[in-house]
């Protein structure tokens, strides 16, 4: 009864960035190997996320707690059965390769992956088109409507984070560093003087208010979708992404649209371990 399941493990102050890796690996797990699926609990109401602020007050629900992101994937047990099978024993595995080596030595052996063991992409890259595939079965209709509608023409995507959860550029507090605004606005800048003259689409946790300096640049837009995950997958068709390299929505936006991305060098996504990824230092003044 308690042989070959593997789960995700999840903190509550995850976000989506960080619950994608443990969730990866799963799915990977569950559809190359055989192994019972046990879905995963998404939403994630996430206080210290609101009152630090910086961020879109009137979409916080859906994009920073999660809620009504997905749809259940029917191959899997329902999350229920995380207490029904609360008595089974389950093997922390870091990585793929170290969960198939178990698989190996133990054949009936359950697998979880935490949400904190492992953010960087060495063990997913030859999965990218299984995960994206994984993820679109799981996204809702009316979503997938919205991403197909930004998907049409090419665009340079741009990843902003606000709020405060992130420490402002430059700041002497400890913390993950945003990447500086004025970072994006004079990359925007190269990359139009260069030739890139397509739209440029925002997706960030702020709103006008936050974003209007960049705003402010020729056929610049933001992003107006209702969930994180509509954020995440029309980020990922991209041409060119801009992305916080702090940020692992960035980087998994990076991950699965594979298109050439930039951060800022005080910012560097290089701990992500992506190919396409490349740094470029700009004087913000």
């Amino acid at each position: 009864m308690y042989k070959n399941l593997v789960k995700a493990e999840y903190c509550r102050n995850a976000g989506l960035g960080n619950k994608l890796f443990s969730w990866s690996r799963s799915k990977i797990i569950s559809s190359e190997h055989a192994f019972r699926m046990i879905e995963p609990i998404w939403f994630s109401p996430r206080g210290a996320a609101i009152t630090r602020g910086g961020i879109d007050y009137a979409k916080a629900l859906r994009k920073i707690w999660l809620f009504r992101n997905f749809k259940s994937a029917i191959q899997h047990l329902p999350f229920c059965y995380n207490y029904v099978y609360s008595n089974a024993s389950f093997q922390p595995c870091t990585d793929i390769d170290e969960a198939i080596n178990n698989v190996k030595t133990n054949p009936e052996v359950n697998i979880m992956f935490r949400w904190n063991a492992k953010h960087d992409f060495t063990d997913l890259l030859t999965y990218r088109k299984i995960i994206k595939a994984s993820l679109l079965q799981i996204t809702l209709e009316s979503s997938k409507q919205f991403i197909e509608l930004h998907n049409k023409s090419p665009f340079i995507g741009i990843n902003v984070r606000t709020g405060k959860d992130f420490v402002p550029s430059g700041s002497r507090l400890v913390g993950y560093e945003q990447t500086d605004l004025k970072w994006y606005i004079n990359m925007l800048r190269f990359l139009r003087k260069n030739g890139n003259n397509e739209p440029a689409i925002i997706v960030s946790d702020g709103g006008y208010k936050q974003l209007d300096l960049l705003l402010k640049e020729p056929n610049t837009h933001l992003l107006n979708a209702a969930t994180a995950l509509e954020d995440l997958l029309v980020l990922s068709n991209a041409k060119i992404l801009l992305g916080c390299g702090n940020s692992s929505f960035s980087a998994w936006a990076s991950f699965l649209g594979n298109m050439q991305t930039y951060s800022s060098d005080l910012t560097s996504f290089a701990h992500f371990k992506l190919p396409n990824t490349f740094d470029r230092s700009f004087d913000p003044y």
